[in-house]
């Protein structure tokens, strides 16, 4: 008891004299509101470390607790001036999450390791507080919506975050049967998902959602190290998005759905056909941008330019989704190989697609053999069949990872991707006229082709049927055929 007074006391004194130098500080060198709000948050995370002198969780609570009220009325009232914003600055609760966090870690401490609570405060205090105080100088912004943050304080918090769950970590090496390894990889995943959670978290309440994230991630990977390697290969399901979204190769949404869809193949399916997807990515991305000047005016013609949205992730990923969820069931290999077909179908046609429209010679429609205009769905090209062949064999290449048997069908199905896919595009994708020719763009859309065409009317296909029904028709089909095959053969 005598213990849990003296750490209490302290409490009260470490966080009071910490307002009042910050404070002073402030006053003397004309610090801005916002340099000393970050100055506090700071310096208050290291508060966490007088839990280590508590017995009780309750008599512990009660400095976060008392310091939940005195914030929600300093907000309303301005009565603590060096944790306020400048008048001209949006408020928030921020402050009032920062000692719900403090709260949370107190009870977290004491149901699982005292330094599972210190890796989330830390991390809130040192990587949110430096990521602020270093975004506030400026530099290059992230794109909407998140313009308000900056590349410079997202990679500070990154690095901030990653240390001090490596620093706490080590200091824990021996009593829960870590390695070096497995600090690396876990600090470095659970900083990007940190920082992640805390771009998108909206007015201050990364100061709960970014510690929460951080404790959680810790007593995952203490309590769980045989998941060490899963941690290193869903690194990649966050890392890869956000970059091509960075980049402007995906939408926002199009980001989301990408990691949700990688993370749920990676449980579903297995590390083959995860490494599938990301080989369909990068093999896409590669050749994407092979002649991109000669392409644009081909490209111009297609409904969707620019950077891949929802639809398109959903079109190319989610039947090897499907057939990953139908071996997670029965354990049946057939749909584990049906699911990689799927991705070498994608790939042979992105590849074929982005070959091919290089090609010199026009494209012949695949159903009449006549010469048909260029960038338009339905064609093909002696270049293009080499695209399909070369994104086939990638994925089939990789289908090895899992087993030596099916190259062949993986192969297959994605060649018989690429050619069903320029049959239902010939067939039923609706293609509008123009006064400059044929386009895929409806019309609304089609008016940003030349300014004559006010009108773009419907010639061809179905208005309903676009390249992302096609794309999910042909994908599906050659997994469904791929998986005919196993069954049979």
């Amino acid at each position: 008891m005598l213990n849990d007074i003296i750490a209490l006391i302290i409490s009260f004194v470490f966080v009071f004299a910490v307002i009042a130098i910050t404070g002073l500080l402030k006053h003397i060198y004309k610090l801005s509101a916002e340099t000393s709000r970050k100055f506090i948050h700071i310096l208050l995370c290291n508060w966490i470390f007088v839990i280590y002198f508590f017995d009780n969780p309750f008599i512990a609570s009660i400095a976060p607790v008392f310091f939940i009220a005195v914030n929600f009325i300093s907000r309303k009232k301005k009565l603590i001036k060096a944790m306020e914003r400048d008048s001209d600055t949006p408020d928030t609760y921020g402050t009032v999450f920062y000692a719900v966090t403090l709260l949370a870690a107190v009870w977290v401490a004491y149901y699982t390791h005292t330094f599972i609570a210190v890796c989330g405060v830390l991390a809130m205090g040192y990587g949110d507080g430096l990521a602020a105080l270093v975004g506030e100088r400026g530099g290059k912004k992230l794109p909407a919506p998140i313009a308000n943050k900056t590349i410079g304080g997202s990679m500070v918090l990154l690095i901030a975050v990653v240390a001090c769950i490596a620093a706490v970590l080590s200091r824990n090496l021996y009593q829960h049967d870590l390695s070096y390894a497995h600090i690396f990889y876990t600090s470095i995943f659970i900083g990007f998902a940190a920082m992640l959670v805390e771009l998108f978290s909206p007015r201050g309440t990364d100061n709960l959602t970014l510690p929460l994230t951080v404790m959680l991630g810790v007593w995952v990977a203490v309590t769980n190290p045989a998941w060490l390697p899963h941690f290193s290969l869903l690194y990649w399901a966050l890392f890869v998005p956000f970059v091509a979204w960075l980049f402007g190769k995906l939408t926002l949404p199009a980001t989301a759905a990408a990691t949700f869809l990688a993370t749920a193949v990676y449980i579903t399916s297995g590390s083959a056909v995860y490494f599938s997807l990301f080989a369909f990515f990068a093999v896409s991305v590669l050749f994407g941008q092979l002649g991109k000047t000669r392409k644009q005016a081909a490209e111009a013609l297609h409904a969707k330019t620019g950077a891949r949205g929802l639809a398109q992730v959903f079109a190319n990923g989610a039947p090897s989704l499907g057939f990953g969820i139908a071996y997670f069931t029965t354990s049946n290999s057939v749909f584990l190989i049906a699911a990689i077909a799927c991705f070498s179908a994608a790939t042979a046609d992105t590849l074929s697609s982005e070959i091919g429209i290089l090609s010199k010679i026009p494209p012949m429609n695949i159903i009449t053999f006549k010469p048909m205009q260029k960038g338009l769905s339905g064609g093909v090209s002696l270049l293009g069949f080499a695209g399909a062949i070369i994104g086939a064999a990638a994925i089939a290449t990789v289908s090895l990872l899992y087993s030596t048997n099916y190259f062949w069908f993986v192969f297959a199905a994605g060649i018989f991707g690429s050619i069903i896919d320029s049959v239902l595009g010939a067939l039923f994708q609706a293609k509008y006229k123009t006064d400059e020719g044929f386009t895929e763009k409806p019309p609304v859309m089609a008016e940003s082709i030349s300014s004559r065409n006010k009108q773009a009317k419907p010639a061809k296909g179905f208005a309903l049927i676009n390249n992302d029904v096609v794309n999910f028709i042909s994908v599906a089909a050659s997994g469904g055929l791929c998986l005919l095959f196993l069954l049979a053969f």
